[in-house]
Parts: C-alpha cells; structure tokens; sequence
C-alpha cells in the first residue's frame, strides 16, 4: 500500500462511507467521543451489543492500515475470521470486517491503491491448523456466509441459535468443545447446569437436519458428537 494511500469504510446498508485519516488513528464505536461514531450507520435493537470503543485504524508508513479489536464485547471478524484483542491485521482492498457477530453490522473496505497484493500473514486470527480452505465441503467465505458443498447458506435458513452454534465450532475445527464451552460461547451461561439437559443435543439435532436439508448425509459428517465430551466440526 502506498505511503499515503487512501482507505475508506463503505456502509451499503446506511448508503454511506467514511474515509480514514493516515495522519491519525481512528477509533469506532458507539460513543460520541469517537472519531468514528457507528451509530451514524448503523441502527436497531442489537447496536448494544457494539462496544462504546470496539476497534481502531492506525495508517503505518510503508505497510498499510491496521485494525486492532479493542477488547470489545462480542468481536471483530474480518474476513471471517475473529480478531484477537489489541494485536494488528492489516487491512487491503476487498476485505469485509463484521462487528459483534451481527451480518447487519457489515463495513466494506475499499482502497485506492488498487496494486497492492502483499500479503500479510494473519497472527491474530483464531485459525486453527484444522481450518478448512475455501473449496473445503464447508467453508466460511468472506463476507460471513457459509457455503456447504458449493451451496450457499442463507441468513435465514439458519435460527441466531443454529449459526451462532455452527460458527463456534467450525471455528475450533477439529477440536472437541466440551459442553461447559459451548453452554458459554453460544448460551452465554456460564455452565452447562444452568441450562436443561437436552438442551446442547436439541441444537446440534437442529442444526445437523438443517445441513441435510441443503446435502444430505452433510449433518452427521460435519458435525460430530463425541459421547461423554462434547461436540466437534470436521468441514472436510
């Protein structure tokens, strides 16, 4: 990216954009006192769960713009892919950045250098070896979306409940998610006794007969019940 390339922020949704200053770094959130006020884009019920300081941009001369995840409640995902608190990634042309889990919540990165094509090893991605790649039987695609055996996964055919369950595991792909993490990362309750007892097997049933309806056979192969321990995502 050039020394002073230009990176703007596209909000389709609210029909808007915002162009960042290299000469200083721009903190977004829903407080006023940001330079980046989010609630001039977005609206509805969940701009709680955006935090009041939920990320930052900071223009480095000779490599590009960083966005840093400023330990917000519910996440910065660019790509897809989960932003770890305060650690850098840098940001090109194309790429997508979704806060607080929310595809209603969607910027659109744009830059006017348009030859840019280095590419910089994420490190603050929370990508597992097992991750799948793109032509993956189940893969997650860059704007959010699922795609399962070429299909693509609408918003709608899935409950919050079901893409929220499918998100956290395939995230942790290959790893068995006991029940106390996934009552937490998906329930947000703190243990697996605070909620009734079928209530982890009711989801996954759900959610595997959603991804049969779409490949058949696609449910029990992708996501796997290991008895006694908890659930696990094998996308390939």
């Amino acid at each position: 990216m050039g020394m002073m390339a230009r990176l703007t922020l596209l909000f389709s949704d609210a029909n808007g954009s915002y162009d960042l200053d290299p000469r200083q770094t721009t903190v977004a959130g829903v407080s006023a006192t940001c330079d980046l006020d989010l609630k001039v884009y977005f609206q509805g019920d969940h701009l709680r769960t955006i935090s009041r300081r939920h990320f930052r941009i900071t223009f480095i001369a000779d490599e590009g713009y960083a966005i840093c995840d400023l330990n917000s409640l519910n996440g910065t995902r660019v790509n897809g892919w989960r932003l770890r608190p305060d650690e850098p990634q840098f940001l090109k042309n194309g790429d997508t950045i979704m806060l607080a889990e929310n595809r209603a919540f969607v910027i659109h990165v744009t830059s006017d250098d348009f030859g840019h094509t280095r590419l910089l090893t994420p490190l603050v991605v929370e990508q597992t070896p097992s991750a799948p790649a793109p032509a993956g039987l189940l893969h997650l695609a860059a704007d959010g979306q699922f795609i399962l055996d070429g299909v693509h996964i609408a918003h709608a055919y899935l409950t919050v409940l079901e893409e929220r369950l499918l998100l956290y595991l395939y995230e942790r792909s290959g790893r068995v998610c006991i029940y106390d993490d996934l009552i937490h990362g998906v329930w947000g309750y703190p243990k697996y006794e605070e909620v009734q007892d079928n209530t982890v097997a009711k989801l996954v049933s759900n959610l595997r007969k959603k991804l049969d309806g779409i490949s058949p056979g696609a449910g029990p192969r992708h996501i796997q019940t290991v008895h006694g321990r908890g659930v696990k995502c094998t996308p390939v």
